[in-house]
């Protein structure tokens, strides 16, 4: 092998590692440091209908399962979504579910954003023998509510 043969194997093997432990440090850092920001919920309280999972679709649509843990059924009437305490979006809901099961609940209510943002939402339900009853969430993600 010639010197200058010699020369690149020396130069590859010097600065090879530095190239492989910066570009392992430059994923790390990228993936520590990303926005974090993805569609979810959480907070619940209040009243039975809760929602603990959410989705969205390529096409915006978002899917919340709203679960009924009670042996009652239920009549889910809206589901009202806040921002600094306005109402920015209200989705009709009308479904009921009997006690013990779920049901999926879409809306084309939200865009895509590059921004985090979180709103306040609320079930606003009926049972049986009570009505005007509400449970609260939150709802955070990159996504704008229309």
């Amino acid at each position: 092998m010639g010197r200058k043969g010699q020369a690149a194997i020396e130069f590859l093997t010097t600065y090879g590692w530095m190239v492989v432990a910066v570009a392992v440090l430059g994923g790390t850092t990228y993936t520590t440091l990303s926005s974090g920001c993805e569609l979810s919920v959480s907070g619940a309280t209040g009243g039975f209908p809760q929602t603990s999972k959410i989705g969205q679709y390529a096409n915006q649509t978002v899917v919340m399962e709203v679960e009924n843990p009670q042996e009652k059924s239920v009549t889910v009437e809206t589901i009202n979504f806040s921002k600094d305490g306005d109402v920015v979006a209200s989705v009709d809901v009308n479904k009921d579910i009997n006690g013990k099961a779920s049901k999926a609940v879409s809306t084309n209510r939200f865009k895509n954003t590059e921004s985090c943002q979180t709103y306040s939402a609320s079930i606003n339900y009926s049972t049986e023998s009570l009505s005007n009853l509400e449970s609260t969430f939150k709802v955070s993600g990159p996504v704008k509510i229309e």
